[in-house]
Formats: C-alpha cells, sequence, structure tokens
C-alpha cells in the first residue's frame, strides 16, 4: 500500500493521457483503449487482493495503469517508452505514477542493456507494492483492448518481434518471462487460485459476456 501521495482522480488521469495522445487518430484511440482495458483489469485484480485481505488503493490503480504507457504518445523509441513515460509523470508531479510507468513491460531487461540509471540496483525495475504488481500483471493480459492470458500474450509477442526482426526485444522478452511467470504465480496464490488455468478461464468468461452483451 502506498504512503500518502499527491492525490490523482481518473478524469485528472485522463486529462494528462490525452495531453500525450491524439484521439484523433487510429493510432491515438487504440492507444487509449489499450489503456482504459488495462485499467478496468487493473481494478479487477486490485479488487481481488482486496477481497483476499491486502490493502490496494484502486485508485492508484487505476489511474497510474490509465498513464502507464505515457511514454509511447510522442516519437519515442519503442524500448524506452517506459523511461519516458516515467520522466513525463515526474515532470508532471506524480513521482508514485511515474514508478508504475518506469517498471512496467520489458523494463528491467531494456534498462540492463541500455545501462537506464539505476539498472545496477537488484529490484529496482520491478514492481514492488501490490498496486504495481496488478498493473504490471494487467498489462501483460491484455494485447490491444483483448484480455488474454499470460502465455498467450507472451507467445504473441515473440512471434510479432521475430517477424519483425526485432530480435534485441525478442531477447528482453525471453528474459523477462520467469519474473513475470513468478509475478503472476505470486498474485494467483494470493486469490487462491491455479495459475494454470484461472487466467484461461477468466478469459473465457470475459469473451462469453461480451458476446452476449452483443447480441442484446
Amino acid at each position: 500500500m502506498y504512503p500518502p501521495y499527491r492525490s490523482l482522480t481518473v478524469p485528472e488521469a485522463e486529462s494528462i493521457l490525452r495531453k500525450y495522445i491524439d484521439g484523433g487518430t487510429k493510432r491515438g484511440r487504440r492507444r487509449i483503449r489499450h489503456s482504459y482495458a488495462v485499467a478496468m483489469l487493473a481494478v479487477d485484480f486490485g479488487l481481488k487482493c482486496i477481497l483476499s485481505g491486502v490493502p490496494c488503493n484502486l485508485e492508484f490503480v487505476a489511474t497510474s495503469a490509465l498513464l502507464h504507457d505515457l511514454g509511447r504518445y510522442k516519437k519515442t523509441k519503442i524500448d524506452m517508452h517506459m523511461f519516458v513515460g516515467k520522466k513525463r509523470l515526474e515532470e508532471e508531479g506524480y513521482p508514485y505514477h511515474a514508478r508504475v510507468a518506469g517498471v512496467h513491460g520489458l523494463a528491467k531487461e531494456a534498462a540492463e542493456t541500455y545501462h537506464v540509471l539505476g539498472y545496477d540496483i537488484p529490484g529496482y525495475f520491478e514492481p514492488r507494492s501490490v498496486e504495481e504488481k496488478v498493473v504490471v500483471l494487467a498489462d501483460f493480459c491484455i494485447i490491444g483492448d483483448e484480455i488474454i492470458t499470460v502465455d498467450q500474450r507472451f507467445n504473441c509477442l515473440m512471434g510479432t518481434f521475430l517477424e519483425r526482426h526485432l530480435y534485441q526485444r525478442a531477447d528482453h522478452l525471453k528474459k523477462s518471462r520467469p519474473r513475470i511467470k513468478a509475478l503472476e504465480r505470486e498474485l494467483m496464490e494470493l486469490w487462491g487460485r491455479d495459475e494454470d488455468s484461472y487466467l484461461c478461464t477468466y478469459v473465457d468468461d470475459v469473451r462469453k459476456f461480451i458476446e452476449l452483451k452483443n447480441k442484446n
């Protein structure tokens, strides 16, 4: 649970998000949908933590998830977007939200490759708080705005990276898999779930709900 920090409401987070994104473009709208999808899933994960007896700041989860990819919204080298997003949120005056942006995705592996400040400090680029952990896991369960399992996400990304000859990113992805799977196991154990089947069932349930909603 985070100590007292500068509060950020969802409307305020949305305002910051749109400051760095052009919602009038197809790519921009896609980025917005991804951010909302991660935020909704992360809040759901946060609720599961609370129901398991672990305090979790849901407002912080929602707003940090909305802003986790802030570094993508300008001309940023893709491998560095975590650190650009971190810097932007620090400049906005939200250091805790900045930390979430700076530890999500393949941040640890990219930091080690490019010697980003702090790369040699154990755990510096890994999620520590329960809020950071649920946002990081949620991001690994979303592709675009679609919910998938962690394994499906890794397999999809690896195929894309290799197809596009992005071998450095493929190497980062391969190195990151054990720690992300460990994070998944940690949260599943907290929730009393079996990580080998829970997310698959969860994804199937969400898809059935969406299909039913579309029919009606």
